[in-house]
């Protein structure tokens, strides 16, 4: 059985939307690729109808330069006071790019 990621080619402008499903007004929201040591922030954006929740994540094409080749890991962080609400953890197979 094969367990398909998306693919992402590393020197390309990165994007996914995620709609969290709550209203996120008053949250601060925070999102980051993962992989071993490496971590870098993603650019988070409200999108759509706010009391759905929906976000769009970004990284630039130079900031995916540095994202190492193989399977990072993101999510969604929301926090609002004491309360904290996470996505579950995502996952794109980074690929080099061929032509430069």
């Amino acid at each position: 059985m094969s367990s398909a990621r998306p693919r992402h080619k590393r020197g390309t402008t990165f994007r996914h939307v995620e709609t969290l499903g709550f209203d996120l007004s008053g949250y601060e929201v925070t999102a980051q690729v993962t992989l071993h040591r490496f971590r870098a922030d993603l650019a988070v954006r409200r999108i759509g109808d706010a009391s759905r929740g929906q976000i769009e994540l970004s990284a630039s094409n130079d900031d995916t330069q540095s994202w190492p080749l193989g399977v990072v890991a993101f999510d969604v962080t929301a926090r609002k006071g004491s309360e904290t609400v996470t996505t579950p953890t995502h996952y794109v197979h980074i690929i080099e790019e061929v032509t430069r």
